[in-house]
């Protein structure tokens, strides 16, 4: 288990195993939602924008969007939900 953790407002921080250097795997896809979630809030993107899935955006492991065609469109929401639930 490695864990690094600072809180904000006291700025105190706590760190177990900090700086060896791990997989970060599935966890980045937390953030990664989460800011979604919070830039759609914020009005700077929508659900329903388009992200275009090119050949050079596409990367090994699980998931289905490497079967898809190159040139293909998704919504931001389609995105998300393919993050999450099917590992893309």
């Amino acid at each position: 288990v490695w864990i690094y953790a600072k809180n904000l407002d006291t700025n105190r921080d706590y760190a177990l195993r900090a700086d060896e250097q791990v997989r970060t795997a599935s966890t980045i896809k937390l953030p990664i939602m989460a800011e979604a979630f919070r830039q759609v809030a914020a009005g700077r993107i929508n659900w329903t924008d388009e992200l275009l899935l090119t050949k050079e955006k596409k990367v090994g492991g699980s998931g289905i969007l490497g079967e898809f065609s190159d040139n293909s469109r998704l919504d931001l929401r389609t995105a998300v939900h393919l993050m999450i639930v099917v590992s893309d």
